[in-house]
């Protein structure tokens, strides 16, 4: 290796490292909020067949991060380590985009200090960052799918069961590998298709609600097309901003539509592209509202497709015959791509500043706070062994996470509990008053001088149904992510 290429491996060593120390201050100041709390407490509570077979039918995710997490938690090690397994893939498909993607060496570094590897990926630790490690996998193993067929279709098979959002790309690549493999000698086709197509039908039996699912209480809402400004808008940079979001999204389908024309010298890489993109934008528009990490898949499918790209053979020119007979140069747009994504990504890193002052001196969520203060008044007899009542489950699910050895009551679902189950019933009690919260509680236990309530607003009075209560905690202020997280402690007084 000559000198030249050693100095660039130190400084892509170095940029990695420096990818790993922030991520990991960062984690090491984030608190969980309820979706981070769900996953581990439903791989702690419940044993592996009825986590596959009832709860995840629940969940609206797949079993991948669910597997992951299990063995770790049944052999006791800490809610963190949950964090920490997350940072790890996120410096798996870090350390793949840094060593492994064919992209100019600027590009790279944007891609992994952008905030979205940064802190949506690296730092809140749900499934995204293990769907962006297995795609960049699937893409630094490409070129050998057919000398590698069963490793292929293994990595697909895992692709399925990260998110659904990531379904039609794992449906499409392995449609794509089925068609060039057929008639090829050197493929044994139906094992890898097997392979792929059980975790498909796994996944889809997985995705099938419950008549009792808590999507059926919600109300049908009409399909939602202004979503796409803000899917096209939060491609790359998160902006809030009304004037700033119009712009980046005029920007962001500028990006997508040049790397559509910029595939069509590779039609098949191009349907994969278009189907996988259709897929998410189709449930962002008629299922749910997305955030800038479900947004964010869509961006590490169009890297991941100009990644594979590279695979196929491209003279950077295309033959059009319609209006008329012309040559495109493709290799314009996908310049432009390229230079646009890469001045975004760096952009971003502005954001992931804000971030870690904001991780460092204020709470992503107050259910940590919640679960600190009430660890310190148990120190108090009088309120060690009470039972906590908490209403969404939902909002108490939050803080139970930090509070293994408490017992929790949810009056939404009317039971005992740690997770929330994320049925029909829960849904339509989310928001019941504090008095019927209360009133609850007054039946479920009687003597409610055992019980710790923590409510999500303040209570309107200090005195209801003729008890009179005490406010011991308000977290309430310095909360900048998770806003509805506030946590209001209070107890009966005799």
């Amino acid at each position: 290796m000559r000198g030249k290429d050693k100095l660039l491996r130190l400084l892509d060593i170095l940029a990695l490292l420096v990818f790993a120390g922030v991520t990991f201050y960062l984690v090491w100041n984030h608190e969980a909020w309820r979706d981070e709390a769900q996953t581990w407490l439903l791989v702690t509570n419940q044993n592996l067949p009825r986590l596959l077979l009832h709860d995840l039918r629940y969940q609206c995710h797949p079993m991948l991060w669910y597997l992951i997490l299990f063995p770790f938690a049944k052999l006791g090690f800490p809610f963190f380590f949950q964090s920490v397994l997350n940072w790890l893939l996120a410096i798996g498909a870090a350390a793949l985009v840094v060593f492994r993607a064919p992209f100019p060496r600027l590009t790279r570094y944007a891609v992994i200090f952008s905030y979205l590897m940064m802190f949506e990926y690296a730092v809140v630790a749900r499934n995204y960052a293990l769907g962006a490690f297995v795609m960049f996998l699937i893409a630094s193993l490409y070129g050998q799918r057919f000398r590698r067929p069963i490793l292929y279709a293994f990595l697909v098979a895992l692709l399925f069961q990260t998110h659904y959002l990531l379904f039609m790309a794992a449906f499409a690549l392995a449609v794509l590998f089925a068609g060039e493999a057929r008639g090829r000698k050197d493929v044994n086709l139906w094992p890898p298709l097997f392979i792929m197509g059980a975790s498909g039908l796994v996944m889809l039996l997985l995705a099938y609600m419950p008549a009792d699912h808590f999507y059926h209480a919600l109300e049908r809402s009409p399909p939602q097309w202004s979503t796409l400004k803000h899917v096209f808008g939060y491609l790359f940079v998160p902006l809030d901003r009304d004037v700033a979001l119009w712009l980046l999204s005029l920007v962001g389908f500028a990006v997508m539509g040049a790397a559509v024309i910029s595939l069509l010298p590779q039609p098949p890489l191009l349907g994969v592209f278009l189907a996988a993109l259709g897929w998410m934008f189709a449930i962002f528009v008629f299922r749910y509202q997305p955030g800038p990490n479900h947004i964010g898949l869509a961006t590490v499918l169009l890297l991941f497709t100009f990644w594979v790209r590279t695979f196929y053979p491209d003279n950077g020119r295309m033959d059009i015959r319609w209006p008329r007979p012309r040559e495109i140069p493709v290799a314009v747009f996908r310049r432009f791509v390229m230079i646009t994504m890469t001045c975004l990504f760096f952009l971003s890193i502005r954001y992931v500043g804000q971030v870690f002052v904001r991780e460092e001196q204020m709470w992503y969520s107050g259910a940590k706070a919640a679960s600190q203060v009430i660890r310190k008044i148990s120190e108090n007899e009088t309120f060690t062994d009470r039972i906590i009542v908490a209403c969404p489950a939902s909002y108490g699910a939050s803080v139970a996470v930090y509070l293994p050895e408490r017992q929790f009551w949810y009056a939404d679902s009317r039971r005992f509990g740690t997770y929330w189950a994320n049925t029909a019933e829960e849904t339509r009690n989310h928001d019941i008053s504090q008095p019927e919260i209360i009133k609850r509680a007054g039946e479920q236990f009687q003597d409610l001088n055992n019980v710790l309530f923590i409510f999500k607003d303040p209570l309107p009075a200090d005195e209801i149904f003729g008890i009179k209560f005490l406010r011991i905690a308000a977290i309430e202020n310095g909360i900048w992510a998770v806003s509805d997280e506030r946590y209001y402690i209070y107890v009966a007084v005799p």
